[in-house]
């Protein structure tokens, strides 16, 4: 093996490398490029996070239609709709409007009885919902609601006959 003192250095055993063979750029070059590589990834990330929210509201309003349904048949609590509100990422409150009448009797009870039956089902750590029930009158107040946060809003559509 060849000692550091025999080594030959000179120039023409150097190879030139493709970085040195890249032409000038101009700052204007090298921003829009490092603009582009910041916007791509930012769309990634934004596509990643809308997936992401698309899953959990898929979740929530299939978790809530459950909910729903079972108000209207097996507990025999007449809703009408429902609304939903996103706190952080991962966790929802569903509100849910029955009868004055039903809120004052035992019913509400075993609504909540069975609305925790039904998060213990879907319980993740990544997942947290909650159900709410609040009298619907008269003189409920749905912008009030929908200021409260409750911005999604389900009611079914009247059956054509």
């Amino acid at each position: 093996m060849d000692t550091l003192e025999t080594i030959d250095i000179s120039t023409k055993n150097w190879i030139q490398s493709s970085v040195s063979k890249l032409k000038e750029s101009h700052p204007d070059d090298i921003i829009y490029a490092w603009e582009s590589g910041v916007n791509k990834g930012m769309n990634l990330r934004e596509k990643a996070i809308k997936k992401v929210y698309d899953d959990m509201l898929s979740k929530v309003l299939m978790t809530a239609a459950k909910m729903f349904k079972k108000l209207n048949t097996s507990l025999h609590m007449p809703c009408e709709r429902f609304f939903v509100k996103m706190g952080e990422v991962e966790e929802f409150d569903v509100l849910f409007l029955v009868d004055l009448e039903d809120y004052l009797s035992e019913k509400l009870k075993v609504a909540y009885l069975e609305s925790n039956k039904i998060k213990a089902e879907c319980k993740e750590e990544t997942f947290k919902i909650n159900f709410i029930f609040k009298a619907f009158t008269k003189n409920t107040n749905i912008e009030n609601i929908q200021a409260d946060g409750f911005l999604l809003h389900y009611a079914p559509k009247p059956r054509k006959t």
